[in-house]
């Protein structure tokens, strides 16, 4: 029984992991309890065994983890880590592009609400594992990190704020410029009060972009009018705000680099809001069953 189960749980992984592939995310990273290993090690997966020092899980998976792991140790419970290779990018295609890589990237920093890192309608990581995107990110929790998050945005290489107010608009020479780009990833009041509490960030070159096509991000409801107070001063289409998926998207393209890259971001983010959907109405349907049975 218990192996006709495994086979099961298996064939149910396997095509999970088709989709994934198909959308080149290199590596997959699974939180289960332990006594799972068995199983995720029959799945191609191995196991993380000291995830608060391991360097090559992202920063935003590690803190997730261990903020899972604080809630469930009061329940003498806990979470591990496993993970798989999905996909390798083409070696020899990195190795003979080098240099125009190291200068015509973009650089990308995303400077993340605290409260971003719970969200499951968060879209930032589509960003990662896409090729030609130097990507990295920060987290801010509140006043008390402004001097340690300040001093990594003095260290980038010429640092440029993506923002919506008192903008430049995004110009091509910037490619030659090598600037790193700083998104703020959150809720639309997140953004406003990272802005707001984080002096450094008003001394920053900003730039604004002119999308080519509306948002098609549809996962937040917009409360109390933000998204029209963001639209350029309240002026403007409030269509034309992107998620931070878009926006990264929309960055890449706008500097004349690789539009593979951005339409494999546009796609998984399509992918990830249709399977949200689908799995919010699953889970409201099975709610709706057992108020009924109750």
């Amino acid at each position: 029984k218990n192996e006709r189960r495994q086979g099961i749980a298996l064939n149910l992984m396997s095509r999970v992991f088709s989709k994934l592939r198909e959308d080149r995310f290199r590596g997959l990273y699974c939180f289960a309890e332990p006594t799972l290993a068995p199983l995720y090690k029959k799945a191609g997966f191995s196991e993380v065994p000291n995830v608060s020092s391991d360097t090559t899980t992202p920063i935003f998976i590690r803190q997730q983890l261990l903020s899972m792991n604080k809630r469930l140790k009061r329940k003498n419970q806990s979470l591990a880590l496993f993970t798989q290779t999905l996909y390798q990018p083409n070696i020899s295609n990195t190795t003979a592009n080098t240099t125009a890589t190291a200068t015509s990237s973009p650089q990308v920093v995303l400077l993340q609400h605290g409260n971003e890192l719970k969200r499951t309608t968060a879209t930032g990581p589509l960003l990662y594992d896409i090729d030609n995107l130097d990507m990295s990110n920060l987290t801010w929790n509140g006043r008390a990190d402004n001097e340690q998050i300040t001093l990594q945005l003095q260290n980038l290489q010429n640092p440029v704020l993506l923002w919506t107010g008192g903008a430049s608009k995004l110009r091509r020479d910037f490619e030659k410029v090598n600037s790193t780009f700083i998104v703020l990833d959150g809720t639309w009041q997140e953004a406003k009060s990272i802005f707001r509490k984080l002096p450094y960030l008003q001394s920053l070159p900003r730039l604004t972009l002119e999308p080519a096509a509306n948002t098609s991000y549809y996962l937040r409801k917009d409360f109390s009018g933000w998204q029209e107070k963001f639209s350029r001063g309240g002026e403007g289409d409030k269509t034309q705000l992107l998620c931070t998926a878009e926006v990264v998207a929309e960055l890449m393209e706008s500097l004349g680099h690789d539009n593979q890259s951005g339409f494999l971001i546009r796609k998984r983010l399509q992918r990830f809001q249709k399977e949200y959907a689908v799995a919010n109405a699953t889970s409201r349907q099975q709610l709706g069953r057992t108020s009924r049975v109750q």
